[in-house]
């Protein structure tokens, strides 16, 4: 009943503003429920296409790329975004998808722009931290994290996580 009905709502509200971002990412959130991941992704790509800047949708549709095993699509998509609008979310799932790709220098350079734009993300120090495994230079990680921690020494996230991963990785016994 209900879906149903906001359904109809936003087809017409469709029909009388065919580019409504904001139409489209709900008539997507509604598929969404009614499990129709193919309108869902349809609605969402929509939305992208109506307004460029709807973060939030384009973020919601490279997820749903990257679940479909389409993350070269995911990572299009994050890559189109205006450079004005790189949150540290969308810097991430790009790093991850770069990851994914095991494209490793394409994550080291999402990462770098993290912790250069927003030096508090420790989302950041996650990949570096995975992008070391992968590479199998753990060493590598570690100074990476020590170097960042030297550069914003009064940092009490970075300071903990710096303690974290030591204590996580045996590496405080120096």
């Amino acid at each position: 009943g209900k879906y149903v009905d906001a359904q109809n709502a936003l087809n017409a509200v469709l029909k009388y503003e065919p580019n409504s971002a904001q139409a489209h990412f709900w008539l997507a959130a509604i598929y969404g429920e009614q499990g129709n991941m193919m309108s869902r992704k349809q609605a969402l790509g929509e939305a992208v296409r109506a307004d460029r800047n709807f973060i939030r949708a384009r973020l919601e549709l490279a997820r749903m790329l990257t679940a479909s095993k389409a993350a070269s699509s995911a990572l299009t998509l994050l890559n189109e975004t205006p450079e004005m609008q790189m949150t540290p979310e969308l810097l991430v799932q790009d790093a991850v998808l770069n990851m994914s790709a095991r494209d490793f220098s394409g994550a080291r350079v999402s990462v770098e722009e993290i912790l250069t734009k927003f030096p508090e993300e420790t989302r950041a120090l996650d990949m570096v931290v995975r992008i070391a495994q992968a590479e199998k230079r753990p060493d590598a990680a570690l100074r990476t994290i020590r170097e960042h921690l030297q550069a914003h020494p009064k940092s009490a996230s970075l300071q903990q996580y710096l303690g974290n991963y030591l204590l996580s990785t045996g590496a405080f016994v120096e």
